[in-house]
């Protein structure tokens, strides 16, 4: 598989997520501590503990 592709598939199913689950549902998949890191600016600024 080319990297472009993996790239492709990778903001695919990062769109899906976000548009499905949002942060309430991100957050719920994680430990009762944790930090919820966004990479990509895929959350709004209050979602997020820390960005890129």
């Amino acid at each position: 598989m080319t990297p472009q592709k993996v790239a492709l598939i990778t903001s695919n199913l990062v769109r899906i997520v976000r548009e499905t689950m949002g942060a309430a549902a991100i957050r719920a998949l994680g430990k009762p501590k944790h930090v919820l890191y966004d990479l990509k600016y895929l959350l709004a600024a209050g979602d997020s503990d820390l960005r890129l």
